[in-house]
């Protein structure tokens, strides 16, 4: 495990009691950590992953405006915004 690697999960346990940051958030400060470290390799594999996610959640958030998804997609459209 790289030292950028060992450092971002503490940036989501410093908010203590408050709402735990979403994977998102977690993986886009792993991203950023890694690049200003310099490990170039890592902040490229984790940023193809920030970016995807940010697609989905995207993708989730206009599902609702395109048609008329049933309760229960609803409900996993809205898991997959939380991410």
């Amino acid at each position: 495990m790289s030292e950028n690697q060992k450092q971002a999960p503490k940036a989501g346990a410093a908010k203590g009691s408050e709402k735990a940051p979403s994977l998102y958030k977690e993986l886009e400060a792993m991203s950023d950590a890694a690049l200003s470290t310099g490990d170039l390799a890592c902040h490229a594999a984790l940023h193809s992953v920030v970016v995807a996610l940010a697609g989905a959640k995207f993708a989730a958030s206009q599902a609702e405006h395109v048609g008329k998804p049933s309760e229960e997609a609803l409900v996993l459209l809205e898991r997959v915004k939380a991410l």
